[in-house]
């Protein structure tokens, strides 16, 4: 729909001008998570990794505790990856921030369902073992990424985390995403 309402605003309006794009960068990947939010989320100690580059890039979080006996999360990771998309002279950044979030939502063998007041627009799908979502800032496209692992038992039985918490988690961080990229 927003890809949509970007062409035939398109063919309206002036042509498309990157001075007009609202990311004319990309924003700093893990800083559109506070380090609070990643210790109630995935837990201590965090490792972080990062790679950035100028239209793309990604953060990576991870929790992992092998040493605890019991009971005990064993590991959280959550992902940001991004796409920065400029204007061109044939096509607004908005509106190829929202083809590729079809793109990827529609190549999914998983359903994915649409998220209101998440972004511009949103995507989320769940699986056993976490929740991801696509979601569109302007003309920026991000994917973020939550799975996790849980020992149950002292058996050593490791089984994904609850669904309901995985989906609270990816539902949070979302939201924490999409402010912060907004304040960016």
């Amino acid at each position: 729909m927003l890809a949509l309402t970007a062409l035939l605003a398109a063919g309206c309006a002036e042509a498309p001008d990157p001075a007009d794009d609202r990311f004319k960068a990309l924003p700093r990947l893990c800083d559109l998570i506070s380090p609070e939010t990643v210790r109630q989320v995935l837990g201590e100690p965090v490792e972080i990794k990062t790679v950035q580059v100028e239209t793309t890039g990604y953060c990576l979080w991870t929790f992992r505790d092998l040493a605890t006996e019991g009971p005990h999360p064993l590991e959280r990771v959550a992902s940001l990856h991004a796409t920065l998309h400029r204007s061109t002279a044939r096509r607004f950044g908005t509106a190829a921030a929202s083809e590729e979030l079809q793109r990827l939502t529609q190549a999914s063998a998983q359903p994915y369902e649409h998220v209101e007041d998440v972004g511009d627009d949103a995507m989320r799908r769940t699986m056993p073992d976490g929740a991801d979502y696509v979601i569109v800032v302007h003309n920026l496209n991000i994917k973020l990424w939550v799975v996790g692992r849980d020992v149950i038992d002292t058996s050593g039985t490791v089984v994904p985390i609850p669904m309901r918490q995985t989906g609270s988690a990816a539902s949070r961080l979302a939201g924490e995403v999409v402010s912060r990229a907004d304040g960016a």
